[in-house]
Order: structure tokens, then sequence, then C-alpha cells
């Protein structure tokens, strides 16, 4: 008993050296054995059984020597061999649906979307759920898993607002690999952590076509109770006597439902202006604005900005990560920018910032919650 107790033990330690192995070369990229040996306090002959493993498994690549200028013996170099194993991202927008392959390195493999429409069923989804079973059919035995990407509230697995709630049942089933789901806006955060950005507390505020915002504490995506990360975009803080209810907290008054999109859409159908034929809504929005002088859009980001000054004293962080289309618009930022800080928000001018290669974080964001896992 004592020596089977030590066998499971032994080969624990084996599998947390593997992973750390992994997770190191993903971190910081091709490195000698003597390097990744003394960072991981692991012994020489330790880490030689172990990344030998590796290669045998073809998961690690010798990529070469490492020129150091001097005499004598040198440094072989290893890598992540990024195309042994992939990972599965789909996201569940409003209006789309975006499907995305990377490599171990969140390198988009292949991606492809398709449109949402008003008649869009469950029979719909099996159609795209087909095209994916037979695209990952040569690669399936080196897929780790798959990570879905909804709007709203998740609960045990099941995406509330989403149109298909028990989409990560379907997709489980259907594919057969391993399954995770998460909110679209955590999804981002995670992205933003993954890619190793310098800081550790941080908001994240999206603006396009919806409001999605998550806060980071010390590294990590801040919860709060029911397992919900920590948000202000359903906050129903604006007093209004329409009869207009947020699709995903289902309240009047909040973020989502006052200034989406979709309401300034309306906005400007009201004012007599219509949508060209495939102009999407930013295009439209960015149109419009130019011929009645912003001051739609400027109200809306009134409102945002006044909710984010106001939130931003009750968890003071030091950083404001901006992403979204409405925010990729310059005028639209300064202007965003100057109300936040005229509205005395407690965040500093240069600490706010638009989140770097945002649209790669995002189509990549569900890949990442494989990746993640794989990594440790």
């Amino acid at each position: 008993m004592v020596k089977i107790g030590k066998g499971i033990n032994m080969e624990a330690v084996r599998n947390s050296n593997r992973e750390a192995v992994l997770s190191y070369l993903n971190m910081y990229g091709a490195s000698s054995r003597k390097k990744i040996a003394e960072d991981l306090k692991l012994t020489t002959a330790t880490l030689s059984i172990i990344t030998n493993e590796l290669i045998n498994n073809n998961l690690v690549l010798e990529i070469g020597e490492l020129e150091e200028g001097k005499v004598g013996r040198k440094k072989i170099l290893i890598d992540l061999n990024e195309k042994a194993r992939y990972s599965l991202g789909l996201e569940i927008q409003k209006r789309k649906i975006i499907f995305v392959i990377t490599d171990l390195k969140a390198n988009i493999i292949f991606e492809k979307e398709w449109i949402i429409t008003e008649k869009f069923e469950n029979v719909d989804f099996y159609k795209i759920l087909d095209f994916i079973k037979e695209k990952i059919l040569p690669i399936k035995k080196i897929v780790l898993g798959i990570g879905i990407l909804v709007q709203g509230e998740i609960k045990e697995n099941k995406a509330i607002s989403c149109l298909i709630p028990n989409i990560f049942e379907i997709v489980k089933d259907y594919l057969e690999i391993e399954t995770f789901i998460e909110n679209n806006m955590t999804g981002l955060v995670i992205s933003e952590l993954y890619f190793k950005e310098k800081y550790n507390n941080f908001w994240v505020l999206k603006y396009g076509p919806g409001v999605g915002t998550s806060v980071v504490v010390n590294g990590k995506i801040l919860y709060g109770t029911d397992n919900k990360p920590v948000e202000f975009g359903h906050i129903p803080l604006i007093k209004t006597s329409n009869n207009i209810f947020c699709p995903i907290c289902k309240k009047r008054g909040c973020l989502e439902s006052e200034i989406h999109f979709d309401r300034i859409v309306e906005q400007f159908e009201k004012k007599g202006f219509y949508k060209k034929k495939d102009e999407t809504d930013i295009n439209f929005i960015e149109r419009v604005s130019e011929k009645e002088e912003f001051k739609t859009v400027e109200k809306n980001i009134n409102i945002l900005a006044e909710y984010f000054s106001i939130i931003s004293w009750t968890i003071p962080v030091n950083q404001l990560v901006l992403t979204g289309e409405i925010f990729l618009n310059e005028k639209f930022l300064e202007y965003f920018i100057e109300q936040v800080l005229k509205n005395k928000a407690n965040i500093k001018k240069e600490n706010i910032t638009y989140m770097k290669n945002y649209a790669h974080k995002r189509k990549v964001a569900g890949c990442l919650l494989v990746l993640k896992k794989f990594f440790k």
C-alpha cells in the first residue's frame, strides 16, 4: 500500500513538472535546458528526462543553438511545438457566430463567421456544427477542446441569455471533445491576462455594440456572489419611463438597455437617417454622427463616462483598458476620456488606454479557455 501511494505521488510530481515546463515555454518562449532547470528549481537530470519525454511526444522541439559569443559547448534551445495540439473557439454574438482554430501559441490557423438572422434556429446551428466537425476531422486526435463564449449570465453551464441556452451540452455531445463555456466579456479579460500585459489591477470597459465591464485585482478576475464577475453594465442607474428592457438582465435603465448600438440606430432613424444596405452599425453611427455633429453619440458616451466615474471609486484600481468599436474612433475615444476626467473619476489620464491587439485577443479568447487549462 505504501509503494502504491509513493508511485501515485511520484506520478503526480512528474505530471506537475511536465506542466511546469510547458507553461514556462509558453510564457517565456525558446530557452535552454539549463535556464529552465534553474528557474523552475529542477535538477538538470530531472529536466533532461522531462524534456526528452516531451520531445518524444512531439510537444517540444529542439530549435538550434544559442549564440552567446563564448567559447565552448553551445546551449541547445528548446521550444513548444506549436502544431502539436490545436484549440477551438466559438463565440456567439448577437448578429454572428465566429469559429476559430489556434495552435498552441494562440496563432490563428483558421477562422469563419456565420450571420445570425431573425429566423436562426437550432437546425441552423447544427449545420454550423456539421461544418466544424468536418473541418477538424483531420486533426481531431490532437484537438485539446473547444471554448464557447456567450453574452450574459451562465449558470450550471446553461447560457441563460443565449439564443441556444443549452449550447454547452449540444456542442460537447456533438463534437465529443472537452468543452468550456464562459461569458464573452470574461473571456476577453482572460485573453488580456493570458498575453501578460504589464498591469495587474485594471478595469476593462467594452463599448460596441453593447456594454461589457470587468475588473481584475492582483492579476485575478474579481467575482461576486453566485460566481458572477463584478461588473457595472447592468446596474439600473438611469431613471427612465420607456418600456425598453435589457435582453440580458431583463431590467430597465441599465447601460445595455440605454446605450446599446440598437438604441443609437433607433434614435438616428427617428431623425430620418437610415442604414445603407450591408452597412455595419458602427459605420452607420460614424457616418450619421458627422452629419449631426456627434450629438447623439456624445450623449451616450456622457452616460457611460458618468457610470464609470462613479464606479471607479468603489474598486480603486490604477488602469482602465478600453475596448470595442466606439473607442476605435479617435474622436469618440478622446471625448470619453475628457468626460471621465471632467467627472473626477478615480483614475489618471495616462492610465487610460485602448486594449492592444484587441481584434486578435477577442478572436482567440474562446481558444484560450482551452489553452489556459492545458498550460495550467
